[in-house]
């Protein structure tokens, strides 16, 4: 939820598989996606068919609605 709460136990299992290139790489895939998400939700950007198909098959038991992305 915080990035900057990452502590060593964290760092440590990621350092193991990945370099600093790599890891760096997937932060910043991480955080675009994160700001993406928060722009299309403040927007209500309107989803496409097959976001809102999935609905029903993915996202309705953990409670998601379609809601002002419609």
């Amino acid at each position: 939820m915080v990035p900057n709460e990452v502590g060593d136990k964290i760092s440590d299992k990621f350092r193991a598989h990945w370099d600093s290139g790599e890891i760096i790489g997937i932060t910043a895939v991480v955080a675009l996606y994160a700001y993406l998400n928060r722009w299309d939700d403040w927007i209500g950007s309107v989803l496409e068919n097959l976001p809102i198909q999935a609905d029903g098959k993915h996202l309705k038991e953990a409670g998601w609605q379609v809601g002002k992305h419609k």
